[in-house]
């Protein structure tokens, strides 16, 4: 083998191994994640208290969607104002334009 393909292959390993490293770091990003930042979320007494409050009206939690948070409310009637005071600013699914 020579000093030149000898290079390669080291330049190969190495170039695989950031590869796994950088994977191996956002695996446990993700871990971390899910393993302790939201279980310590979920131990927050408002969160706790939000979510006996929708277990109490038969709302699994863990199965909701953006468009479930009360929140919403308020951003989609905020989005109806600003489509009927600028009809013309954003394209709208659905209409004639």
């Amino acid at each position: 083998m020579t000093s030149k393909q000898a290079d390669n292959s080291t330049q190969t390993t190495v170039g695989g191994n950031a590869g796994r490293r950088r994977l191996a770091a956002i695996v446990a990003a993700v871990a971390l994640l899910w393993l302790f930042v939201l279980p310590a979320i979920g131990q927050n007494p408002a969160m706790r208290a939000a979510i006996a409050e929708r277990e109490a009206q038969g709302i699994d939690s863990g199965a909701m969607f953006y468009t479930d948070l009360e929140l919403m409310d308020d951003v989609l009637a905020r989005l109806k104002q600003f489509h009927r005071e600028h009809p013309d600013a954003l394209w709208v699914p659905g209409s004639s334009r």
